[in-house]
């Protein structure tokens, strides 16, 4: 699957990123037909068979932003997001946060040393203003359907309003399989606010993750690909799956 000229712009010269994909990206919804629905769904199957077999550790969520603490972990400054929604905001340039609380900029006393403009509050619309590590923000989003979360200045327009070095937006039918070649930690968020209730999004990936994944210490679930082998070698011989 070739990448589009602007994800090639973005990613060149790039080895190593933190690739973030929400299941909502395929969401049928979106789709005008029956035929379309089949062919998202299908490609929604394949892109998430080649991040299992790409034998990385998969990090598991309900919600995007609890994806946070594993990319603040990687310590990877290039993230690409594959989703139907930004998930990048403005901060708020009127306040700023400090001794825990949030104080307009107007009434911050003369002479500080520094003022920070306030990240809106955590959620899945805003994880991407709490990330630590803020190089490039690659958002990957569907060409048939896609929402920004910014109120009035778009982070793509000028990164600085969201504290971003740089932002950019590339709109792709499906994402590309290379993107999983690039990752060093791969994120996945299921988001069922978003996903529709009989949509087969969540199904798909329980037929081709199997196992339920583990949890860590943190409480993050993970699919790790050294224990499901066997299963998945002994699962491949007796069923062929296929949407």
């Amino acid at each position: 699957m070739a990448k589009s000229t602007k994800i090639k712009i973005a990613l060149q010269g790039v080895r190593k990123i933190y690739l973030s994909v929400d299941l909502d990206f395929w969401e049928r919804d979106c789709c005008s037909s029956p035929t379309t629905e089949l062919g998202v769904e299908r490609a929604c199957y394949n892109f998430l068979v080649a991040m299992r077999d790409s034998g990385k550790m998969v990090a598991m969520v309900d919600e995007h932003h609890r994806l946070l603490p594993s990319i603040n972990r990687s310590r990877r400054g290039i993230i690409v997001n594959v989703d139907q929604h930004s998930d990048i905001a403005e901060n708020d340039e009127d306040y700023c946060f400090q001794d825990g609380a949030f104080v307009p900029i107007s009434e911050y006393p003369r002479g500080a040393n520094e003022i920070k403009a306030a990240r809106p509050q955590l959620n899945c619309g805003t994880w991407a203003n709490h990330v630590k590590r803020r190089d490039h923000f690659i958002w990957v989003c569907p060409t048939r359907h896609h929402v920004g979360c910014h109120d009035l200045v778009s982070p793509f327009e000028n990164p600085k309003v969201a504290a971003w070095k740089k932002a950019t937006c590339c709109k792709v039918a499906n994402p590309s399989l290379e993107l999983i070649d690039l990752a060093t930690h791969i994120g996945l968020s299921m988001s069922y606010e978003y996903v529709g209730g009989d949509s087969l999004l969540p199904f798909i990936v329980k037929k081709v993750f199997g196992r339920r994944p583990r949890r860590s210490r943190d409480g993050m679930k993970y699919w790790e690909p050294e224990l499901a082998e066997c299963r998945l070698r002994h699962r491949r011989k007796r069923e062929i799956y296929s949407i």
